[in-house]
C-alpha cells in the first residue's frame, strides 16, 4: 500500500495536481487562504475555493488531454532518439568513409618572446610561436635571436584550437622543399617560415569580443613578423617580404577575414588565404549577437572590396576554402561556401572528396593533419611562393591556376584552356597511325597491344558535341595536340603534350588494406577543346605490357540525359534507368534534385557475367566544387548525399543546381540503375544542420503555453499546471497548429514575405539578399527550407521541442515532489507562519544583493552570469512554494506560475551558457577579454526583479480589462513566433525577449491594479 501511495503522490507531482482533484475524498477541511485571514472549518470548502475547483476540474480532469500529451511526448522523443542514434551510430559507407593515412614528424616550437607589450596590448593573453621541423629547418634560435630564411606563413587555429595544429602542414612543406624539391615546377619557390598564434584555446565561435581580440592581435603579429625580416642578419640579396601567407582552421578563417576590417591592419600585408573547415557562409552558432554583427561587417567589407575592380583585394587576394564534407560533424560543410562572396577569379570552395589523390571526406579536426590532404596543401603553398617578389607569392592569376590544378578534380569547366608544353615533331603515316571514327570503340589489353602506336582523331571532322573518352589503368599513355606545320610533308606534325587533360580517378581498393595508392586514368573532353589543332593523337608508343593492362578509347556523342524527377517522386518509388551497351561514359542531370537535406540510395546492376573493370559512378555538382567517386557499385547500395542548396546558406539563383551522375563502365555491357530516397540517411543529415532548433523550438512551445496560462488566469483566476495547459492546447488545437506551421513554412520561402520579415526583425542582422546582387538570396527564417515538400519538418521539430519540454517539466516536477515528501510538514508550516514577519528583512537583503549583482555586471561579469544566478534563485523559489502545505487557490497558482517560469529560464540558460564558458575560461587563464555588450545591466535587471519578487511568494495581478490581457497574450505569442521564425539564426535575442516579458510580469505584480 505504501508503494501505491508513493506512486499516486509522484503522479500528482508530475501533473502538478492538487490533492483534492486527484482524490475528492481527501480534501483538507481546515486551510488558510492568502487572500483572506478568515478560516474555513467543517467538511465543506468555502465558496470561492469550491467555484475554483469546479473551473479547475473542467481543464484538468479529462483523460484525452493527458493522452494527447503522452502521444506527443512519445512521438517527439521517438523522433529525437532516432535522429540521435542515426547521427551517432549509423555508419557511413563508400565514398563517405574516411581514409586518412597516419603521419609522422619531428616538431619543435620556439616562443617569440620579443613580441611583447611594446608591440601589442594583448601580449599577456596571447603568444606567438615559430615552428621548425627538426633535421630540416634552421634552428629557431641562435644566441637567443630568431633565425629566419624563408617566406613567412601565419597559422591561425580555430575554436578551442591549439598552435600545435600547425605541425602537420608545416612539416610537409619542409619535407617537400628540402627532400622532394625535384618535383617542384616553380623554380622561384622557397622554404616557409611557419608562425602560429597561441590563443590559449579560446572559444572563438562563442564570443564576438574574443574574435575581435584575436584579429587585433594577429594584425599586430603580422607587423612584428614583417619587421623581423628587416633585421641585418636576414639575407638582404632578396626582396624583403611585405606580406604573409595565412593558413587558418575553423573559426580562424573568419578571424583572418575580419583582420582587414580593423584599423591596425597593414594594407597589402596578406595576399593568400587558405582556410580549412571555416564557416564563411554563416555563423555556426548564434548565442552571441556580437558574432553575428562581426559576420555582417566582415561580409559587407569583402563584398564591397570585391565589387571594386580597382581594389587591392580584387586584384591581389586569393581565398581557397577547403571543407571535409559529410565527415565534419562539428561544422556543416555547407557553411564553408564562399561563392556568394568571392568570385572565381579570387577563390573557390572545394570538398576534399574532389581533390585528386585525396578522394576522402575528412572530419573537422583531422583536416589539419590528414596525410593525403597535407601533401596537396604543402604543394600549393610552396608552388605559389616566389622569393623574388615582395608579396612572396606568385600573381593572383597564376595562383588561381595552380589552385585549380591541385585542388579540383580536373573535370570542371573552370579548369579548361590550359596550354600544353611543346614536345617534339612527330611523324605519322598509315604504318604507325590509325584513324579513329565516330562511335569507334578501341580496347587494349596485354594480349591486344596494337601494332600501330598512334590513334589519330581528325578534329575538323567533328562538332563540339563529340567527346573523346579514354579509360586506362596504365600511366604510359599520352594525348598530343598536333598541327600540320610542314606543308611539303603532311605526315610531319608539330605537337604539344596535352596529357594534363588525362586525370586520375580512384581505383577500387580493398577496404581492409591501410592504403590505396593506385589510381586509374580518365579523359573525357569535347573535341571543341582541341579546335586549334588539326589532329588529336592518342600515343600508345610507351605502353608497358602488364598482366592487368586495360585501355578503352571511344569517340562518341555525349550521352547526357536530363531527368525531370523530383524528391516527391522518389519517396515511394524509385527512378529506373537502363543503360544500353555502346558508351564508355553515360551522364544524367537531375534538374530537380538540388536540396541538400535529401539523401538518396543508388543500386547498379548488370546482366554481364564478367566485367573488364569495376564500373564506378562520378557524382558532382557545379557549385561548390564537390565530386564523389562511388566505387564497387555492383556489390553494394551506394549512398548519395551532397552540399548544394542548404538551409541558411546564400544561393545564387542563376547557377545550375542540378545533381549530376556519370556512370563509367565497359561499353560492351549494359547496366540498370535504380535511385530512391534514403530515409535513414536523410534523417541523419538533419542533426548537423538543425542542432540550434533544440534551443529555439522548446522556447516557442513554452511561451505559447504561457500565453494560454495567462489568458485563463486573467479570465478565471486559475493558473493552470504547465502540462495541463499544454494538453488542452494539443487536444483542442493540434490540427490548427500543424497546418499553421506548414503554412508558415511555405510563407517563409516567399521573397515578399522574407523582405517583410527582415523589415520587422529587431536584430536586423540577416538580410535575405545582397544589395549588389539580388540574385543571391537566403532564407534565414524558420528552418531555412527551400523545398515545400520538407515543410513537414517544421511540425516534426515543433513536436520534438514539445517532447523535450514535457521531459524537462516531468523531471522538474518529480524532483519537486520528492523534495516536498522529504521535508518536515510541521517545520514547513512554521516557516509559512513566520513568512510575513521576515518579509521586510528578506526584501532588504535581497535588494542589497541585487544592487551588488548589477554593479558586478556593469564592471566585471557578463550579464549571462547574473542570469544563471537568477535561474538558481528561481529554482529555490519553486522549491519554497512546493514546500507550503496549504492547498488553496493562490498557493496552487503560485506553484504553477513559478514552475512554468523556471522551465522558460532553463532553456534561456542553455543559450547564455556558452558566454559563461568564455568568461570562466578567461578567469582560469587570468586574462581579460572585452565583454562590452555583455556589461548591459538593462539586459538582466528585469529578470532579477522578477525572480526576486517571486521569492516573496507573490503572484502577478490579474489584468483589468481587455488591454492588459492583450499585452500579456500578444507579447507571449510574439515571443513564441519569434522563437520559431527567427530563433535558430538569432538565439541571442531570445534572452532579450524574455527580459522584456520579465519586466511586464514584474509590473503586473507590483504596479498593476488587479481585478
Amino acid at each position: 500500500m505504501s508503494f501505491i501511495r508513493i506512486a499516486r503522490s509522484l503522479a500528482r507531482g508530475y501533473y502538478n495536481l492538487p490533492t483534492n482533484i486527484i482524490d475528492r475524498t481527501s480534501i483538507n477541511t481546515s486551510r488558510k487562504d492568502d487572500d483572506s485571514d478568515t478560516k474555513a472549518t467543517g467538511s465543506q470548502l468555502d465558496s470561492p475555493d469550491e467555484e475554483w475547483l469546479k473551473d479547475y476540474n473542467s481543464f484538468v480532469n479529462v483523460r484525452r488531454r493527458n493522452r494527447s500529451v503522452l502521444r506527443t511526448f512519445v512521438f517527439g522523443i521517438g523522433l529525437f532518439l532516432i535522429i540521435a542514434i542515426l547521427t551517432l551510430w549509423w555508419p557511413l559507407t563508400g565514398a563517405d568513409l574516411p581514409q586518412c593515412h597516419s603521419i609522422y614528424m619531428y616538431p619543435s616550437y620556439a616562443r617569440v618572446d620579443g613580441f611583447n607589450e611594446k608591440f601589442t596590448s594583448l601580449a599577456n593573453k596571447y603568444h606567438l610561436y615559430l615552428y621548425r621541423e627538426q633535421g630540416m629547418d634552421k634552428e629557431p634560435l641562435n644566441n637567443g635571436e630568431i633565425q629566419l630564411d624563408g617566406i613567412p606563413v601565419l597559422f591561425i587555429p580555430g575554436n578551442a584550437g591549439s598552435y600545435r595544429q600547425v605541425r602537420s602542414i608545416a612539416a610537409a612543406c619542409s619535407e617537400l622543399y628540402f627532400k622532394q624539391s625535384d618535383i617542384l615546377i616553380n623554380k622561384n619557390a622557397k622554404n616557409l617560415d611557419f608562425f602560429a598564434a597561441d590563443f590559449n584555446e579560446d572559444f572563438t565561435a562563442f564570443h564576438g569580443g574574443t574574435m575581435l581580440d584575436q584579429a587585433e592581435y594577429l594584425n599586430d603579429a603580422i607587423r612584428y613578423i614583417l619587421s623581423l625580416y628587416d633585421q641585418p642578419d636576414v639575407s638582404t640579396t632578396l626582396a624583403k617580404p611585405k606580406s604573409v601567407i595565412i593558413v587558418a582552421h575553423s573559426m580562424g578563417g573568419i578571424v583572418a577575414r575580419l583582420m582587414p576590417t580593423l584599423k591596425n591592419h597593414i594594407h597589402g600585408s596578406v595576399h593568400s588565404y587558405l582556410t580549412l573547415s571555416s564557416p564563411h557562409a554563416a555563423a555556426p552558432i548564434t548565442f552571441d549577437g556580437d558574432v553575428l554583427q562581426l559576420y555582417k561587417r566582415t561580409n559587407e567589407y569583402w563584398k564591397r572590396e570585391l565589387n571594386d575592380k580597382s581594389s587591392f583585394i580584387f586584384n591581389n587576394v586569393s581565398l581557397i576554402s577547403i571543407t571535409g564534407g559529410i565527415q565534419d560533424t562539428i561544422l556543416p560543410a555547407d557553411y564553408a561556401m564562399i561563392e556568394d562572396l568571392i568570385p572565381y577569379s579570387n577563390g573557390f570552395t572545394v570538398h576534399t572528396n574532389t581533390i585528386q589523390d585525396v578522394w576522402t571526406p575528412i572530419d573537422h579536426l583531422a583536416i589539419v593533419w590528414c596525410k593525403q590532404l597535407r601533401e596537396i596543401i604543402s604543394r600549393y603553398l610552396v608552388e605559389t611562393s616566389n622569393i623574388y617578389l615582395p608579396s612572396k607569392v606568385v600573381p593572383l592569376e597564376e595562383r588561381m591556376k595552380i589552385a585549380s590544378q591541385l585542388f579540383l578534380s580536373g573535370f570542371e569547366d573552370s579548369y579548361r584552356n590550359y596550354s600544353g608544353e611543346e614536345l617534339r615533331n612527330l611523324t605519322t603515316n598509315s604504318e604507325v597511325s590509325s584513324e579513329m571514327k565516330l562511335n569507334d570503340i578501341v580496347k587494349i589489353t596485354k594480349d591486344t597491344i596494337p601494332d600501330k602506336p598512334y590513334l589519330s582523331v581528325p578534329v575538323a571532322q567533328f562538332d563540339g558535341n563529340v567527346f573523346l573518352t579514354l579509360f586506362s589503368n596504365s600511366d604510359n599513355i599520352k594525348i598530343l595536340g598536333c598541327a600540320n606545320s610542314y606543308r611539303h610533308d603532311p605526315t610531319i606534325h608539330s605537337c604539344k603534350d596535352l596529357s594534363h587533360f588525362i586525370k586520375k580517378v580512384p581505383r577500387y581498393f580493398d577496404p581492409n588494406k591501410e592504403h590505396k595508392t593506385e589510381s586509374n586514368k580518365l579523359l573525357h573532353t569535347s573535341i571543341d577543346e582541341f579546335k586549334k589543332y588539326d589532329f588529336v593523337i592518342v600515343d600508345f608508343s610507351t605502353i608497358v605490357e602488364e598482366h592487368d593492362l586495360l585501355v578503352y578509347a571511344t569517340l562518341s556523342r555525349e550521352e547526357h540525359t536530363v531527368i525531370d524527377v523530383t524528391p516527391s517522386n522518389l519517396l515511394f518509388m524509385s527512378q529506373k534507368i537502363k543503360v544500353p551497351p555502346g558508351a564508355l561514359m553515360n551522364k544524367w542531370e537531375f534538374i530537380n534534385l538540388w536540396d541538400s537535406l535529401f539523401a538518396y540510395k543508388m543500386n547498379v546492376d548488370t546482366t554481364a557475367m564478367e566485367q573488364p573493370f569495376e564500373p564506378f559512378v562520378k557524382q558532382h555538382i557545379k557549385e561548390p566544387f564537390e565530386t564523389k567517386w562511388h566505387l564497387n557499385v555492383l556489390e553494394s547500395t551506394t549512398s548519395i548525399s551532397f552540399h548544394n542548396i542548404a538551409p541558411f546558406i546564400p544561393t545564387n539563383e542563376n547557377i545550375t543546381r542540378s545533381l549530376f551522375l556519370t556512370l563509367v563502365g565497359s561499353p560492351e555491357n549494359d547496366y540498370f540503375i535504380r535511385i530512391s530516397v534514403d530515409y535513414l540517411m536523410t534523417l541523419k543529415l538533419l542533426y548537423i544542420r538543425y542542432r540550434l532548433a533544440i534551443a529555439s523550438f522548446p522556447i516557442a512551445v513554452i511561451t505559447m503555453v504561457l500565453a494560454y496560462q495567462f489568458y485563463i488566469y486573467d479570465r478565471r483566476g486559475i493558473f493552470l499546471p504547465f502540462v495541463t495547459a499544454l494538453g488542452h492546447l494539443i487536444s483542442t488545437y493540434n490540427t490548427i497548429i500543424c497546418f499553421s506551421l506548414l503554412g508558415l513554412s511555405f510563407l517563409c520561402d516567399m521573397k515578399l514575405v522574407q523582405n517583410a520579415l527582415f523589415a520587422i526583425d529587431p536584430s536586423h542582422l540577416n538580410k535575405p539578399y545582397f544589395n549588389s546582387n539580388k540574385d543571391v538570396r537566403n532564407n534565414f527564417y524558420l528552418l531555412g527550407l527551400r523545398s515545400k515538400l520538407l515543410g513537414v519538418l517544421v511540425y516534426f521539430f515543433f513536436t520534438i521541442g514539445t517532447a523535450l519540454v514535457i521531459l524537462l517539466n516531468g523531471i522538474l516536477l518529480t524532483f519537486q515532489k520528492l523534495f516536498t515528501m522529504a521535508i518536515n510538514l510541521k517545520r514547513t508550516n512554521m516557516l509559512q507562519n513566520q513568512r510575513t514577519n521576515t518579509t521586510a528583512i528578506i526584501t532588504k537583503w535581497r535588494f542589497l544583493a541585487l544592487f551588488l549583482i548589477i554593479i558586478s555586471v556593469s564592471t566585471f561579469i557578463p550579464y549571462q552570469m547574473a542570469f544563471m544566478l537568477a535561474v538558481i534563485i528561481q529554482v529555490i523559489n519553486s522549491l519554497k512554494v512546493s514546500s507550503l502545505s496549504a492547498r488553496t487557490k493562490n498557493h496552487q497558482n503560485l506553484l504553477n506560475f513559478n514552475m512554468s517560469l523556471l522551465l522558460l529560464l532553463i532553456f534561456i540558460a542553455i543559450i547564455d551558457f556558452p558566454i559563461i564558458i568564455v568568461f570562466l575560461h578567461n578567469v582560469a587563464i587570468r586574462c581579460g577579454t572585452s565583454f562590452r555588450s555583455q556589461h548591459n545591466c538593462l539586459a538582466i535587471i528585469p529578470i532579477l526583479l522578477m525572480v526576486n519578487n517571486n521569492s516573496l511568494l507573490r503572484l502577478p495581478n490579474r489584468t483589468k480589462g481587455n488591454k492588459g490581457r492583450l499585452v500579456s497574450l500578444l507579447g507571449l505569442i510574439y515571443l513564441s513566433l519569434f522563437s520559431l521564425i527567427y530563433g535558430i539564426r538569432n538565439l541571442f535575442w531570445l534572452h532579450h525577449g524574455v527580459n522584456i516579458f520579465s519586466m511586464w510580469v514584474f509590473y503586473l505584480t507590483i504596479f498593476s491594479k488587479g481585478s
